[in-house]
């Protein structure tokens, strides 16, 4: 524990395709030969946890060490060198997490109910007369609007308010910043790569990092307690599938009658045949995006990017 204090360690993982291949960390010592690593992090390392091997470096001279700290450092490394996008970002089952929390559900219970506070809603939650995703009004205190909203008259920026959302919404709010504006979108991976990209912007680096953490944290909270998972059931096969195919086989055969005829030679009729399949396999897959209940668990896995 002494000799690790305030001694940063480089993890890289080969192939080192570019700059983030190598980032600087604060280690903590645990039990077992494997390396624990921040789930935000894999996607800079392009990791995954089917036995990735990573190679752990030990800067010893001080220059060496403040040099880690300073350029290396995870946490100093949140935005990709090459495009200035996040690259430290909440993916898989953390987007699955928000997503739930932040989805908007019609006729669930305690809908349309007044809360004198978020700690009220809160209560009504843990008594199971309110659902996470019902649309309810909520007194706030510190409310950042966001564009567009329409303030109620006489309101002052400061002032408590009664919002329009739902308890899984202020809960995804309070892992923000305080200063900064209220989110009133579903928490998708291209919403959740936006507001990552505006806190790199406004904020420290500290807190953009912490803001990371509070957002992985409730993003593995609400999956776990979302219980998303995947049956042969959830499966639905589109009642339209033999129509479209049958539809499709007609134009193909056309093509092959006009191969066999000698109309067009074989590179035409390949690329024919490729486009017709392409066009079926999208019209069948759109078809079945369409069949899918907005709760699916695959549409919502879908939905969110996850």
């Amino acid at each position: 524990e002494e000799i690790i204090t305030e001694h940063p360690v480089l993890l890289n993982r080969a192939p080192t395709l570019h700059r983030l291949g190598i980032q600087a960390f604060e280690p903590q010592l645990v039990e077992g030969k494997a390396i624990q690593l921040h789930p935000l992090v894999c996607g800079a390392f392009n990791a995954d946890f089917d036995g990735d091997q990573m190679a752990v470096h030990l800067p010893l001279s001080p220059e060496a060490q403040a040099e880690a700290r300073i350029l290396m450092l995870s946490s100093n490394n949140i935005l990709k060198p090459s495009d200035g996008r996040p690259v430290t970002l909440p993916s898989q089952d953390m987007i699955i997490g928000l997503y739930h929390l932040t989805t908007k559900r019609v006729g669930s219970a305690g809908e349309g109910r007044v809360f004198s506070s978020v700690a009220e809603a809160i209560m009504a939650y843990d008594l199971r007369e309110l659902h996470l995703n019902s649309q309810v009004r909520i007194r706030l205190e510190g409310f950042v609007p966001y564009a567009g909203w329409e303030a109620p008259e006489g309101w002052e920026p400061g002032q408590p308010v009664i919002v329009q959302t739902s308890l899984g919404q202020v809960i995804f709010n309070q892992t923000l910043p305080e200063d900064y504006p209220w989110v009133e979108n579903v928490a998708d991976k291209g919403e959740l790569s936006t507001i990552v990209n505006d806190l790199a912007e406004r904020y420290p680096k500290v807190v953009t990092a912490a803001t990371l953490d509070n957002l992985k944290d409730a993003g593995f909270y609400w999956a776990t307690r979302s219980g998303v998972t995947v049956a042969i059931s959830d499966i639905e096969v589109p009642k339209d599938k033999p129509r479209i195919l049958a539809g499709y086989e007609t134009m193909a055969a056309k093509i092959q009658g006009q191969y066999d005829k000698g109309l067009i030679d074989d590179d035409e009729r390949r690329q024919e045949l490729i486009e017709i399949w392409n066009k079926a396999t999208n019209e069948i897959a759109q078809a079945m995006r369409d069949s899918l209940s907005p709760m699916n668990t695959i549409n919502r896995m879908v939905s969110s990017g996850a």
